[in-house]
Parts: C-alpha cells; sequence; structure tokens
C-alpha cells in the first residue's frame, strides 16, 4: 500500500509498505514484522506547502502524542482485504470510497480490527465497470481507491449527506487538509489497474486486474475532537484533499489565515 502521512496540507511521510504500524514514540509489543513508521516532531518537518504557526505546531506535537502505540495496517490474505486496528487514545475518523462515498466519516473503535479495503470486491467492480463503461465507448472513469484518516478532528468530506447529529459533531466544515493529523492510504495494485485502462496499456480483451488471482498487494488555533455505497464520479477522482498548487503556485512556504470559524477546544478530549 502507499501511505502518506500530513501535517494539515504538508505530506510528511510518503513511503510504499506492506503490514506496517504509524504510531508515536511507542508501538505495541510483539509488533516486529510489522514496518514501523514513527511520526516526526511537528518541530523539526521542513514545511514547504503551508507554514504553521509556533500554536499550530503545538497543538500538531499534542495530536501526534495521542498516536501512542498507534495505528496498525494489514493486508489478510484469506479474504484479500486491508485492515486498520487502531490501539492509539486519540479518536480516528476513517473514510474509505470503496464503502463510504456519500457518507460521513467514521469512528473506528478502540481494539477493534476494521476493514478499510475489499480486493474481491475492487475485482466485480472493476470488471463490471471495464465491460458495461469502458469497453462499451462512455469512458466514465472509475473512482480510485483511497482511504482517509485524520486522528483527534473529525472533518466534512466533500458530497456526504449529513443527519442531524453527524451536522452537529462535525468540525464546523472542516475539510481534511485542515486536519492537524491526516493519513492516506493507496491500494497500490488496485490504482495501478485502473491506471494501466487510462494509459491503455491493457488488452482490448480482458483487464489485467481480472485476470490475476494471486495476491493484489505491495509488500493556530483548531478544534480538537476526542473520544456501502458505490457511488462514481464524472471526475474519477474523489476530492478529499487539495493539490499542491491549490495552496501556493509557487515553491516558497506560505502563511495561511487563521481558520476563523475553527475554535480551540478543550486538549484532554484526546483522551477515549
Amino acid at each position: 500500500m502507499d501511505i502518506k502521512v500530513r501535517y494539515r496540507g504538508e505530506t510528511v511521510i510518503d513511503k510504499r509498505v506492506g503490514d506496517c504500524c504509524i504510531y508515536s514514540k511507542t508501538m505495541l509489543p510483539g509488533l516486529e514484522l510489522l514496518t514501523p513508521i514513527e511520526l516526526p516532531d511537528s518541530q523539526t518537518v521542513e514545511y514547504k506547502v503551508l507554514k504553521p504557526s509556533e500554536k499550530q505546531k503545538e497543538h500538531t506535537n499534542t495530536v501526534i502524542d495521542s498516536m501512542l502505540k498507534g495505528l496498525i495496517f494489514e493486508y489478510d490474505q484469506s479474504d484479500r482485504s486491508l485492515y486498520v486496528t487502531r490501539h492509539c487514545k486519540g479518536k480516528v475518523f476513517c473514510q474509505s470510497t470503496q464503502f463510504h462515498i456519500g457518507q460521513s466519516v467514521i469512528t473506528l473503535e478502540k481494539e477493534k480490527r476494521f476493514k478499510i479495503f475489499d480486493y474481491n470486491k475492487f475485482d466485480c467492480d472493476f470488471y463490471q465497470w471495464y465491460k458495461e463503461d469502458y469497453l462499451s465507448g462512455s469512458r466514465m472513469p472509475i473512482q480510485k481507491p483511497e482511504i482517509f484518516f485524520s486522528v483527534a478532528q473529525k472533518w466534512q468530506p466533500p458530497c456526504a449527506v449529513l443527519d442531524e447529529d453527524a451536522s452537529s459533531s462535525a468540525d464546523n466544515g472542516l475539510v481534511l487538509d485542515d486536519c492537524l493529523l491526516s493519513i492516506i492510504i493507496q491500494p497500490v495494485s488496485a490504482n495501478e489497474n485502473i491506471e494501466a485502462v487510462d494509459k491503455k496499456n491493457l488488452s482490448d480483451q480482458t483487464p489485467t486486474g481480472v485476470k490475476m488471482k494471486h495476491l493484489l498487494y505491495s509488500n493556530d488555533d483548531q478544534q480538537f475532537v476526542s473520544d456501502n455505497s458505490n457511488v462514481q464520479y464524472a471526475n474519477g477522482y474523489y476530492p478529499q484533499y487539495r493539490p499542491y498548487d491549490a495552496y501556493n503556485n509557487g515553491s516558497q512556504p506560505v502563511t495561511p489565515s487563521n481558520n476563523t470559524h475553527v475554535q480551540q477546544h478543550v486538549i484532554t478530549q484526546l483522551t477515549p
């Protein structure tokens, strides 16, 4: 899987790994076979996209500290699915483009294994799209699979249909880019199959991804919150976060304006 860890809009970790644990300071014992991904201190990051204030760096480190013991990401070959397990004390919010499009984010329960991507379902959806849309000539793009996470802050996904409770609990329209700590997971093989079709590198008969039956996997003030439909989008991309150019047309860091709609909240709410 491809993993990006971001402090607001700044990517601080970008790597391709197999089973792994994203954590702060200490992992759970007995996880030596997992790839360790330790979160860097916010004060040590060289910011290129957004230059945070010292207050924002302090808040970011508070969220990072709540990732003690971390999040475990693993692939289960028995059902060809990706799972996440939360062990950290900070609340973690999640949305998968495979399962939760059009819905509000979900909260991961502590110590509970949660499926975030299913390759069997992807194969079926991919084949149906290829046969009914691509080969028919409509060329309607398929949704690229991504899984989004935020820690200690609840964001508002685009196009989500909220009920009254969800609307009131969202951080006043906070988007993923504004979250102090966010994580983006991309299933490698699934996205490679889609990109291959986009580049016309697949056979005109049957997409390679359908033929493959083996493992489709590659090894200043913010508010804190603590404690299955498959919709296709015409643009082929679900805009959970903004690209670099949306922040800055040049290469120099910029200082964002304060999010006046987001107020500072009690840090102790990071506890479960």
